[in-house]
């Protein structure tokens, strides 16, 4: 058999396949089929171990157009090759074949192929983004108002400092006249009582010395 499956595993959306293909000079092809649904994610791992010849990969459409989703020209033997593609048709065949040049060695393929419903999780993740987007912009309109809260506060602080402080120079303002005021009486007062007593006892002296003569 130039074509013999050895193993295929599916489990959910994965498949597994190994098999070995025996070259020829003027090339083997070999090819698997499957089906995939619309707007499906397939997400491939490539691995082929031989010991010489050349060797391409291709994953094509079946229908349709008969697109290529991945080419791979020149695979070197036992190097892992990841591929990616979504199919856009409903349950269309998908075609993964393998060209095999040598003299009649033989290679083993290992295809890992694994499917992701890109429509239903993009819709989630969709509603999700729309929802956190919902509530960052009423944290954010919460925090505005907060923001806001807080200058209008600060802005009447400032405007009662500015009052108190006005308020406050004034009253210091009066004290200080009032202080300087009675300072300057009491000078004068001083003053007036000192010269009285100077005038009394002056006219005191003289009224006893004029006394004392006669």
């Amino acid at each position: 058999m130039y074509f013999l499956l050895l193993l295929i595993l599916q489990i959910e959306n994965c498949l597994a396949f190994r098999y070995k293909v025996i070259g020829s000079p003027h090339g083997t092809r070999r090819c698997l089929k499957t089906v995939f649904a619309a707007d499906n994610v397939v997400l491939g791992k490539l691995k082929v171990d031989a010991s010489d010849g050349e060797i391409e990969f291709v994953v094509q459409d079946l229908e349709h157009d008969k697109s290529k989703y991945w080419q791979k020209s020149n695979i070197q033997s036992g190097k892992d090759y990841d591929f990616k593609f979504t199919n856009v048709n409903w349950y269309t065949p998908v075609e993964f074949c393998i060209l095999f040049k040598s003299s009649g060695s033989a290679a083993t393929v290992h295809l890992d192929i694994d499917t992701i419903d890109d429509a239903h999780p993009l819709t989630v993740v969709h509603e999700q983004l729309t929802s956190n987007e919902d509530q960052l912009k009423n944290v954010a309109s919460l925090m505005d108002q907060a923001i806001a809260g807080m200058e209008h506060l600060n802005n009447k602080e400032r405007a009662m400092r500015d009052i108190n402080g006005i308020f406050f120079f004034n009253i210091v303002e009066a004290t200080n006249e009032r202080v300087r005021n009675f300072r300057l009486m009491s000078m004068i007062s001083f003053l007036a009582v000192g010269a009285w007593e100077i005038w009394y006892l002056r006219n005191y002296f003289q009224s006893k010395v004029t006394c004392a003569l006669s």
